[in-house]
């Protein structure tokens, strides 16, 4: 039985690559277990997800390849997809910034995985979050910040806390 929705990965090109492998957060990056069928156009394989915050790349015989047709890649090199988000976090008041990015429990607290996208003078990231509480921060121009307008956070083993946010069924 699957749960989730089948999504659909396609890598165009590449006519004379020997193997393509998706690897993802999704199956612990194992690089033995999806391989990708090649097609007369590229490569392509469907793969059923869940909700969720997801990291991937490809493996194009033995070299690590950002998906090209994603634009939401992060500064380490691998592509992001967030399936049914249900929780916005927003940044207001760092329009100067360069950089904003978000990072928590729900993605193992990685810094440069999930940049933010600006939107007037607000910083957005949609995001799936599962029930129950998370920690979180922004890392604005590499500085980690606690979340200015939220009023709930709790101290952290550094001392200078993460904001905390509540989401019910």
């Amino acid at each position: 039985m699957r749960v989730g929705h089948s999504r659909h990965f396609n890598l165009t090109g590449y006519k004379d690559a020997k193997q393509i492998v998706l690897l993802g957060s999704f199956n612990n990056w194992r690089e033995d277990e999806l391989l990708m069928n090649k097609t007369s156009g590229g490569w392509e394989l469907d793969y059923t997800l869940g909700p969720g915050n997801y990291e991937y790349r490809f493996k194009v015989d033995g070299k690590d390849l950002a998906d090209p047709s994603n634009p939401s890649t992060n500064i380490n090199g691998t592509s992001w997809l967030i399936i049914d988000p249900n929780y916005t976090f927003r940044l207001t008041g760092y329009d100067k910034a360069k950089s904003v990015y978000i990072a928590g429990d729900f993605n193992d607290w990685n810094g440069g995985a999930f940049p933010m996208k600006k939107d007037g003078d607000t910083w957005i990231f949609p995001a799936h979050l599962s029930v129950g509480k998370h920690l979180y921060k922004f890392v604005v121009d590499d500085k980690w910040i606690i979340d200015p307008a939220n009023k709930f956070w709790e101290q952290n083993e550094y001392n200078t806390g993460n904001s905390v946010v509540w989401i019910e069924k």
